[in-house]
């Protein structure tokens, strides 16, 4: 969590592709969750908890998204969020097919 929070807030340069930042956010996020249910036991790993975590990264992407209104140097975007949705959706289809 602490990774997927410093990226995003320290100042930083424009991007030179908007798609790409979309990108980064994307795989940010699907790497994020599948790691998280990776560390969930497979005998535990059930739709209840994957709705839980993909909520749980949703609602950590938006309060991430939130912080940014409040720094001068960065901005929020719906379509970050967006991208930070899809990106957990997939991490959680991912981890629920990992098989350990």
């Amino acid at each position: 969590m602490a990774v997927v929070a410093v990226i995003p807030l320290p100042e930083q340069p424009p991007a030179t592709a908007d798609w790409l930042d979309k990108v980064v956010h994307l795989c940010e996020y699907l790497l994020f969750v599948w790691c998280w249910l990776s560390a969930v036991s497979p005998s535990k790993r059930t739709g209840r908890v994957a709705a839980w975590v993909l909520l749980g990264a949703v609602g950590y992407g938006l309060a991430l998204e939130g912080v940014q209104l409040w720094l001068p140097y960065r901005s929020a975007e719906w379509p970050d969020l967006i991208a930070n949705t899809l990106g957990a959706g997939l991490g959680v289809w991912f981890g629920m097919k990992t098989v350990n």
